[in-house]
């Protein structure tokens, strides 16, 4: 996972589920995790083994209703963010607002000077995601598969 924003999740935000041995190894780089739920994890895993993660670094983590994940015990699995890192995981990662744009009107778009550029986060093309981005490949799509008037398939693709 690299170069994500996770918003608000309400119990758990990153979740990590080893199910069985191939469920290892895994690479958070660069994301931006912001929640404001004051019970919900941010790594979450009902059965945590080091093993599934393989490198964990470089994130942006910020909790809106204050919670402090210095000391808090909800911010992992190996406990508050110290550590967290002292096992290994997000040795550069900070804690900080990212700035986001307006986010009371879900704009997650960073403002200059966000933390989250000095850890290597890009900017995520917003205008080619969603509706309005797929109304913007329609000019890529056979004839018969473009899309109706306000972003839609034609009906006879709808099932």
């Amino acid at each position: 996972m690299v170069n994500n924003v996770f918003v608000d999740g309400s119990q758990g935000n990153l979740w990590v589920q080893p199910i069985n041995d191939s469920m290892q190894g895994n690479v958070y780089y660069s994301n931006i995790i912001v929640y404001q739920e004051p019970t919900a994890r941010c790594w979450y895993t009902p059965n945590w083994h080091r093993t599934a993660l393989q490198s964990v670094d470089y994130n942006l983590y910020w909790h809106t209703g204050g919670l402090d994940f210095s000391t808090s015990s909800l911010f992992s699995p190996e406990g508050p963010f110290p550590q967290w890192q002292a096992a290994g995981f997000d040795l550069s990662s900070r804690i900080a607002d990212p700035l986001f744009v307006d986010p009371l009107n879900h704009d997650y778009r960073l403002m200059t000077g966000s933390p989250a550029y000095d850890l290597g986060f890009q900017d995520i093309p917003v205008d080619q995601i969603g509706p309005e981005g797929f109304v913007n490949l329609g000019e890529s799509l056979h004839a018969e598969e473009k899309l109706a008037p306000g972003g839609s398939l034609p009906a006879e693709r709808k099932r």
